[in-house]
């Protein structure tokens, strides 16, 4: 079973703060990417007692519900007879706590105490027909550890992908994502915003993309030595 099948949806009270100035972080993790469609997690916002992150979605040829969630089954008729066609977001601490987007479906609030379950909701939500942009509240704040993002889009035949994050705010983003049956890993520093993509065969990766300052005279320099 799939990390949405066995993830319940929650209401949890907890809220993010107000007159706190949050710690800011730059994510980059691309957690969908096809010919068609990409999906990324793109800043973080840390709070005393959980984190904001936003998702940024973006179609080349589709089109996305204009102002409207794409997590909302409702908002697209296409997904309106099956609320699990739509867009599905997730989040898993290292110490198995997990979180999942919601259907839109009313569900009772959880009474319980609010640090013992994880908390994933979307508070802002905004776009046209060729992208979407949206704001989500986390609580509470993460174990030491990675955090793991979830996706899945399956109107768009993506089943579920993983992005693993490690990050140093504003300098450098690394990660392996999962996702068509295939594993990436992705290094990417701020001196060097272009890159190479490199496809691997009997590797433990399937593909590498990495930042480079001259990307030509690195993809030559792999092709002359292949």
């Amino acid at each position: 079973m799939g990390f949405f099948d066995i993830t319940p949806e929650r209401a949890g009270r907890a809220a993010r703060p107000d007159g706190i100035i949050p710690g800011f972080a730059a994510a980059g993790l691309f957690l969908i990417r096809t010919d068609e469609l990409a999906v990324a997690v793109g800043s973080v916002q840390a709070y005393p007692n959980g984190f904001e992150f936003t998702v940024h979605a973006r179609v080349h040829h589709g089109q996305l519900p204009w102002g409207t969630s794409p997590l909302d089954p409702s908002a697209d008729p296409r997904t309106d007879w099956d609320p699990d066609l739509a867009l599905r977001l997730g989040v898993l601490y290292e110490d198995g706590r997990r979180a999942r987007t919601g259907t839109f479906r009313p569900r009772p609030v959880d009474d319980g105490d609010d640090d013992q379950y994880l908390v994933l909701r979307e508070t802002g939500t905004g776009g046209t027909e060729r992208q979407w942009d949206g704001l989500f509240w986390v609580h509470p704040l993460p174990p030491d550890g990675p955090v793991t993002f979830v996706a899945s889009w399956l109107l768009h035949e993506v089943a579920e992908t993983r992005a693993v994050g490690m990050r140093v705010p504003g300098v450098a983003t690394v990660a392996t994502v999962r996702g068509h049956g295939e594993k990436m890993f992705i290094a990417v520093h701020r001196d060097t915003p272009r890159g190479v993509r490199v496809r691997l065969e009997g590797a433990p990766w399937d593909e590498w993309i990495v930042g480079c300052a001259d990307p030509e005279t690195v993809a030559a320099t792999l092709t002359s030595a292949s």
